[in-house]
């Protein structure tokens, strides 16, 4: 009767000096749909991520959302993967190879859920009403946006109830009028650029917006022509307003050039933020 004891004993001895099979860990799926909107990189969610490396420049960039604001014009290529914690990370996509141009026509805005300004869309002539606001998913109502002295307005309530990233709006006015917005939405505690970065210049004044958050207007340089008197532009709270007369001077005097490219030094307790502006011509 021993033995069969020994033995029995002896099994469950081997049975727990054995190691337990390790279970593998799932692979996220690829991102797919990689695309660009302009400068604008874009590209479809992965179930369970909960963050993204795109890889552009040779960089790695990890994102938190499915859009990323490259910010420059030219041919460019990027692919991503999906990451997540419990998950192995996907493998990298394919390439996307684009050419980013400025389409003038769309209204490009930047918002963070840290500040709390309703957003200027657009200003409107006198004889011209909206129709709608059509959001990617919904039609907009008059608790979202209104009017004021002619300016169209979305409410900061209404886009912080809105995900990160990139957002797309169709506005229709009377008149058959039809406008697109584009409105990039960060989570940004630094000071930031509100309006698009690229005008173009028809013989007016030009207005940039920024969020300063309690920041200031340090210096604004041209990138190849020193630094801008107080003569060529105007401050006035968040908005700087470059002159015409600065503008037309530059064209005048460098008739090679296409456009103005503009450095604003924005000062906020002991840091430095830079941001940029286009100022481009009209090509006859």
């Amino acid at each position: 009767m021993k033995k069969p004891l020994i033995l029995l004993l002896m099994l469950f001895i081997l049975a727990g000096c054995q190691k337990p099979v390790p279970e593998e860990t799932p692979i996220l799926s690829t991102p797919t749909s990689l695309r660009n909107d302009g400068f604008i990189l874009l590209f479809d969610p992965v179930e369970h991520a909960t963050s993204y490396i795109l890889e552009v420049f040779g960089e790695e960039i990890e994102l938190l959302d499915t859009s990323y604001v490259l910010g420059l014009y030219g041919t460019f290529e990027f692919r991503v993967k999906a990451r997540a914690e419990g998950y192995t990370d996907s493998p990298y996509s394919d390439y996307y190879q684009f050419t980013a141009t400025f389409d003038y026509n769309i209204i490009r805005l930047h918002y963070s859920f840290n500040s709390t300004f309703d957003l200027k869309l657009l200003d409107l002539d006198d004889d011209l009403e909206i129709v709608y606001v059509h959001s990617q998913t919904d039609t907009l109502t008059e608790n979202d946006y209104y009017l004021d002295n002619n300016q169209l307005l979305l409410k900061s309530s209404f886009l912080k109830t809105s995900t990160l990233g990139f957002h797309s709006f169709d506005l229709l006015l009377s008149n058959d009028i039809s406008k697109k917005v584009h409105i990039y939405l960060t989570d940004s505690i630094h000071p930031y650029r509100v309006t698009q970065m690229s005008v173009l210049y028809e013989g007016e004044d030009v207005m940039v917006q920024f969020e300063l958050l309690d920041g200031t207007v340090h210096s604004i340089t041209h990138m190849m022509h020193g630094v801008l008197t107080e003569d060529d532009y105007e401050i006035n709270g968040s908005f700087v307003t470059i002159k015409s007369s600065y503008i037309d001077n530059f064209f005048e005097t460098h008739p090679s050039y296409d456009s103005i490219s503009l450095a604003f030094d924005i000062l906020r307790g002991d840091k430095f933020y830079l941001e940029q502006l286009f100022i481009d011509k009209i090509i006859e």
